[in-house]
């Protein structure tokens, strides 16, 4: 394979130029395609949740109910989580501030660091 050399402005201009065309049509393919997987899964999702409600219309109240307690333990876990972390956090503040405010005091009857 041989390399060529940009000997010109004109042709690094024109490399760039074509570079950056490639860049934004790869771009927009890409936003695209999300776009119509989006579309089509909605599209099939609802297909589906249409089929179920007409064929099996007690499975699909009961795999409604399922997928709402699903969706709730899934939103308490994660605010439990950021919950605990965030206490977490605080609680490592106050005793760093206390530590630091107990080695630098004078007048601690008593102290861990002493």
């Amino acid at each position: 394979m041989k390399v060529r050399i940009i000997y010109t402005w004109k042709e690094l201009a024109e490399y760039i130029k074509t570079s950056f065309k490639s860049f934004l049509t790869g771009l927009c393919r890409i936003a695209w395609i999300t776009a119509l997987l989006a579309i089509n899964t909605a599209v099939n999702a609802y297909k589906f949740i249409v089929w179920a409600i007409r064929q099996r219309p007690c499975t699909a109240v009961l795999g409604t109910f399922i997928f709402m307690a699903a969706v709730n333990t899934f939103s308490y876990c994660s605010m439990k989580t950021r919950l605990t972390t965030a206490e977490w956090q605080r609680d490592k503040a106050v005793m760093q501030r206390d530590s630091i405010h107990e080695a630098t005091s004078e007048t601690a009857e008593f102290s861990r660091i002493r």
